[in-house]
């Protein structure tokens, strides 16, 4: 959480951390940002499985923008 917070120094982006605890309540309630736009979640990547070692390396290294995703489905 720290690591985002200089990012306004740098840039004209605005930055807030949401973050919630894993009761279906909540979880529904950041559902329901998000699909209202109001919570973005920027994606740096959608892996499939077999990549999920790549993907997690690319997560520690902190080469990524966003969040790393591995999908157990059709990626869309």
């Amino acid at each position: 959480m720290l690591r985002s917070f200089p990012s306004s120094w740098f840039s004209d982006k605005e930055v807030i951390v949401a973050l919630a605890r894993e009761t279906a309540g909540e979880l529904r309630d950041l559902k329901d940002l998000i699909e209202r736009g109001e919570i973005r979640v920027p994606i740096d990547r959608v892996a499939p499985p077999e990549e999920a070692v790549e993907a997690h390396r690319r997560v520690e290294t902190e080469q990524r923008i966003g969040m790393v995703v591995i999908s157990h489905g059709q990626v869309s």
